[in-house]
């Protein structure tokens, strides 16, 4: 469909007189017009691959891009949340890779009463992990 579209406009767009002199110059009929099809062809093809490429690299949403880039050791944390659901994750406070997710903000840092330290997967990327998570695969689908 794209290429009858291209076809047509370049077509339309182009003086018919130059299309005249050009087959004039060449001596075969309707070269011109052939050189025009086999431009809007490829034209069609390369702007149905880009569309494609834009559609499966750009239509995720953030929360989405997120977590498919998180680590080995970043979904390990993880586990027992994707297991039992359990949104608590105690770690010690100056575990990198806990800096990290809360960086990201995927985690929050909480505290209680007696000084202990513990983690909280907010309820933003708790919801999308439970949407995107493949228990087969051990990853987060796309």
């Amino acid at each position: 469909m794209y290429t009858i579209i291209i076809f047509g406009l370049t077509l339309w767009l182009i003086p018919k007189e130059f299309a005249v002199v050009f087959n004039a110059y060449t001596e075969i009929t309707w070269l011109f017009q052939i050189i025009v099809f086999a431009f809007s062809f490829v034209v069609a093809i390369s702007f149905s691959r880009l569309r494609a490429h834009i559609q499966k690299h750009y239509s995720l949403l953030p929360e989405q891009r997120v977590l498919l880039r998180l680590s080995e050791k970043e979904i390990a944390v993880f586990k027992d949340f994707l297991k039992t659901g359990n949104l608590i994750i105690t770690s010690p406070c100056r575990n990198p890779v806990m800096k990290k997710l809360e960086r990201k903000g995927i985690i929050q840092h909480q505290s209680d009463g007696a000084n202990c330290s513990y983690y909280l997967v907010t309820e933003k990327y708790s919801h999308f992990m439970k949407l995107f998570w493949n228990s087969r695969s051990r990853r987060f689908n796309r």
